[in-house]
């Protein structure tokens, strides 16, 4: 039998500051595509580096709606503001990639494929459930990610989108 274990990190009085700092995730969890799990692992690997003061920019990309992407903003901002983060005093930029775009429309190819390789009319998947990448696409906008950073106190306002999908010739 494989048993699985979670190795927590230490709470260190930095960790316990960018904890407080950031406060609860229940808002992120509904504008992002990663499970609990996966945000979890990013968020403990960005305050140890946070803590551990290593220089340098962060960068996301596919956002969809920038919730990854604010939870890392948030942890920098609380570690940057925290006496306990001494080391984590450099001012960091959380860069967002995506174009905007959506997806290209579903072909029969995508439907036949779908999420999870059984039959269904979906190629993408949003909350647990088959949609088309049109219906994904319609969740998502880079006005709405900058909508959501500013009620969050940063200014995304140097935020424009990278070019659209490349299409091999």
């Amino acid at each position: 039998m494989l048993g699985i274990s979670i190795i927590c990190a230490a709470e260190t009085p930095c960790k316990q500051a960018i904890n407080r700092g950031v406060g609860s995730w229940q808002d992120v969890h509904g504008i992002t595509l990663l499970s609990h799990a996966r945000l979890s692992n990013a968020y403990n690997l960005w305050t140890s580096v946070l803590e551990a003061g290593l220089r340098g920019d962060w960068i996301e990309t596919g956002v969809f709606r920038g919730g990854c992407s604010l939870l890392a903003a948030r942890a920098a901002r609380a570690a940057f503001l925290a006496p306990e983060c001494p080391k984590a005093k450099k001012a960091r930029t959380v860069w967002l990639a995506d174009s905007f775009a959506g997806f290209p429309d579903d072909t029969e190819n995508d439907i036949a494929k779908a999420v999870g390789g059984k039959p269904s009319k979906a190629a993408c998947r949003l909350g647990g459930r088959d949609i088309t990448c049109k219906q994904f696409a319609d969740h998502y906008s880079l006005d709405g990610v900058r909508e959501m950073f500013r009620r969050d106190g940063f200014a995304p306002d140097g935020a424009r989108p990278t070019p659209a999908h490349a299409r091999a010739a």
